[in-house]
């Protein structure tokens, strides 16, 4: 993926967003919590992680995205850039001061290595944020808790079904 060299220097701080609703069109602010802070070399090595992202195909989808960043050179002033991502057609929005027309709309690999952890450091920053008794963070198209799949004709509820059992070191689909 790529980003302007000048806002990957300047940033020193990434707010990661977990994007409750829109934005319905390109620019429209992200609609979520800051559920976590990247600093200092962290923030960079996620700019490093995202500049990864390999390129796909175009997908048709409506743009949902589940999670976003804003960039900070400095905490007191407005982002340098933000980014919404959606994992479910493959595309990111990116909007700010530093982000010229050409690079506003990419798509990603989201099934790539790379994006597949950067989706897991969002949502290890969102869980480590809940802290002891936190609220549960939900979305749509994305949970942090293994779907409850409801066999057919078992008569049971998605609710009282067992989770699946992914395995060791497996994460949830």
């Amino acid at each position: 993926m790529r980003l302007p060299a000048t806002a990957v220097a300047a940033t020193t701080r990434i707010d990661v967003v977990r994007i409750c609703a829109g934005p319905d069109q390109w620019g429209d602010p992200m609609t979520g919590d800051v559920v976590g802070r990247w600093e200092g070399p962290e923030a960079s090595k996620a700019l490093t992680l995202i500049r990864k992202l390999p390129t796909a195909q175009q997908t048709l989808c409506a743009f949902a995205p589940g999670w976003g960043i804003r960039a900070y050179g400095d905490p007191a002033a407005p982002p340098l850039f933000e980014a919404a991502f959606c994992y479910g057609c493959d595309k990111v929005w990116l909007w700010g001061p530093q982000i010229p027309d050409h690079l506003a709309r990419q798509e990603f690999a989201s099934d790539s290595p790379n994006a597949q952890y950067l989706l897991l450091r969002f949502r290890e920053t969102a869980f480590e944020a809940r802290g002891p008794g936190g609220a549960r963070i939900s979305h749509p198209h994305r949970t942090l808790q293994p779907r409850r799949r409801l066999r057919r004709g078992s008569g049971r509820s998605p609710d009282s079904s067992p989770a699946p059992n992914n395995g060791p070191g497996r994460m949830p689909s």
